[in-house]
């Protein structure tokens, strides 16, 4: 046997080698996608962290290296494509793009039936609000808010007839009366609560909040990576529990129980995290049934996450709900188009 005749085998050994570890890879990496975004468990949070579509490229790119079997590629890929879909955040969105707005949206406004409602994390700074104007919203939601005494000064040259409520990581902006509901210390960074009524005459509760952001560590090999982002999701779904309850008390103003409601912010968490169990049934994402693109807001040149969202109660219902970008901030903003229903 020659040189040459013991080379070509050793070489088609590797390269199979190579291959049946790549489709080894690729179910296992489908199987943890799979796990980690269907259960929400904590200890698997990590994964849910990373956005769906790059995962869905690191499968892909892992898949079509299998080469000993044409059948098992085709079904990693097929595997990929199906569970991105299935688990991503409405894909409806991208087909919602080719229909129109409807044209009674501008006129069911007029009419007093119609909310526009934008969210925004400021970076506190100010240029992101005055950003907003042209938008014509009815209500701001703000997260790392400016300094209250400069959006005070923002109302009085630009939003005339405008009212706010703040805290140091939240605050509201609205066209029209904002009375505050009661917070407790321990919230008071994490949220402001109000009664609205707007100048259509509109009365409603709103809510904003900011929740304590994801540690950003991807030392994946550590174990102490995996239990951080664990303990990291459990305070915020301790925080958005605690807000949950706190709304749905009764308060000095005499809330009831089925008044409008818009909760939104920045939950710094994918869209579709465990936490958002919280506010089911009673209110929904407006995103789910509305959304229009991509949608993502973070980070504001390359977004990959949808961290910043508006929930409703069954008094309204999505016209339009877009991320649009900013030209001050680090986040996208959230642009909401609700109707009264």
């Amino acid at each position: 046997m020659t040189t040459e005749q013991t080379i070509l085998p050793a070489s088609r050994n590797w390269k199979n080698s190579f291959s049946r570890l790549c489709s080894v890879l690729s179910g296992l990496l489908l199987i943890l996608l799979i796990v980690s975004f269907s259960t929400r468990w904590d200890i698997l949070n990590l994964p849910t962290v990373v956005p769906l579509f790059l995962w869905l490229g690191l499968g892909l790119l892992i898949s079509v290296l299998v080469r000993h079997s044409t059948r098992i590629r085709y079904l990693l890929v097929l595997g990929w494509f199906l569970s991105a879909f299935i688990l991503g955040d409405s894909p409806m969105n991208f087909l919602r793009t080719l229909m129109p707005v409807s044209e009674r949206w501008e006129a069911i406004r007029k009419e007093g039936r119609g909310i526009r409602v934008v969210s925004i994390n400021c970076q506190s700074l100010i240029g992101s609000i005055e950003e907003l104007e042209s938008l014509a919203p009815d209500i701001i939601l703000i997260q790392e808010s400016p300094a209250a005494r400069s959006i005070a000064e923002l109302i009085e040259r630009r939003f005339p007839g405008w009212n706010f409520v703040w805290s140091p990581d939240a605050a509201m902006m609205v066209r029209g009366k904002a009375t505050p509901y009661s917070v407790p210390n321990e919230l008071k960074s994490q949220y402001v609560f109000a009664a609205v009524e707007l100048q259509s005459g509109f009365t409603l509760d709103v809510v904003s909040t900011r929740l304590v952001p994801v540690p950003l560590r991807f030392d994946i090999w550590n174990p102490g990576a995996w239990t951080s982002y664990s303990q990291n999701r459990q305070r915020r779904r301790t925080q958005l529990t605690k807000i949950h309850e706190q709304i749905r008390m009764p308060t000095q103003q005499s809330r009831t129980a089925d008044m409008p409601l818009i909760f939104g912010g920045d939950f710094n968490a994918p869209a579709q995290d465990d936490i958002f169990r919280i506010l089911k049934p009673e209110l929904r994402d407006a995103w789910h049934e509305a959304g229009r693109g991509w949608g993502k807001t973070i980070i504001n040149s390359f977004p990959v996450q949808r961290i910043d969202a508006i929930w409703i109660s069954s008094h309204f219902s999505g016209a339009s709900v877009t991320a649009k970008k900013s030209e001050h901030s680090d986040h996208r903003m959230v642009i909401s188009d609700l109707r009264i229903e």
